[in-house]
């Protein structure tokens, strides 16, 4: 199943929010050793707490945590530009409307998951896009086996 959902509405979304910090804690801080902060094994920063970002999570029939994204709008604050801008020496701003940011993708795969978790994120990922007016997401993204079957 996949949830579509804003930060302000995490308390209707409640357990796939908690499922979805925890995971990224897991895959950010304790597999990739990623400097980020984690609080009672949540890993929530300010760009979920200040700027009301979007969420895409995929989740299995349990309710558990499969695959998830974070989007915000470049016309604010984001990773690329305030963090991320030091690996992109003479990069210019990324800042418009119809550009957004896809930041946190987080997958938890075990054995017997299809990838299909991963396909029906990125078409829903497509769909907002086309139904909202965005012509482009930017991310930085790892390539690793991090989010390899557990």
């Amino acid at each position: 199943m996949l949830k579509v959902f804003t930060y302000s509405e995490k308390m209707r979304n409640y357990r796939s929010y908690e499922n979805m910090v925890h995971a990224r804690a897991n895959i950010f801080h304790k597999r990739m050793n990623w400097d980020v902060v984690v609080e009672r094994e949540r890993e929530e920063d300010d760009y979920d707490r200040e700027h009301n970002p979007l969420y895409i999570v995929a989740e299995r029939p349990d309710g558990s945590h499969v695959t998830s994204m974070r989007l915000l709008p470049t016309t604010g604050p984001t990773m690329l530009r305030d963090i991320f801008y030091k690996f992109f020496p003479g990069c210019p701003d990324i800042y418009a409307s119809n550009i957004w940011e896809a930041t946190r993708y987080c997958a938890t795969f075990k054995k017997g998951d299809s990838l299909a978790y991963t396909g029906e994120l990125f078409v829903r990922l497509s769909e907002i896009c086309l139904g909202s007016g965005i012509d482009i997401v930017t991310g930085v993204f790892f390539q690793s086996d991090a989010a390899c079957p557990e």
